[in-house]
């Protein structure tokens, strides 16, 4: 599921620069796809594409993980993807530029919130993957 809050992260980095277009459609959606067969996609075995969030050094958050992407574009940016696995279906939650580890974990932190929100179903979905 598409959440409200992960269109308007996409958004922001869109119109910011971050994300340009052929970016987005040639390397990050097809990425993103493959959470319709989070099981059995080999590509979620790999620590440097999937994780568990964290919201310290030593804790991570309940059903949340990361997706993520480096070395992206001319400026070597790394972008992350926050989703949230509740009920079987995985929820795009935010994505992010990541510029430190504790901003890494800050994020943490507002998954951890929006996975309740999602559970209590206080959220907007937006579309379907």
């Amino acid at each position: 599921m598409i959440t409200s809050w992960a269109l308007d992260s996409y958004l922001g980095l869109k119109h910011s620069g971050v994300l340009p277009r052929e970016l987005y459609f040639q390397r990050l959606r097809p990425d993103i796809l493959r959470l319709r067969a989070l099981g059995q996609d080999p590509r979620f075995k790999d620590a440097r594409f999937w994780g568990p969030a964290k919201c310290s050094p030593s804790e991570t958050v309940p059903d949340g993980f990361k997706m993520k992407w480096h070395n992206l574009g001319n400026g070597n940016v790394q972008l992350r993807l926050c989703i949230g696995l509740v009920d079987g279906d995985a929820f795009l939650c935010q994505g992010f530029k990541k510029t430190s580890p504790g901003q890494d974990f800050r994020e943490g932190f507002k998954l951890m919130e929006r996975i309740r929100l999602i559970r209590q179903q206080r959220h907007v979905e937006k579309g379907a993957l």
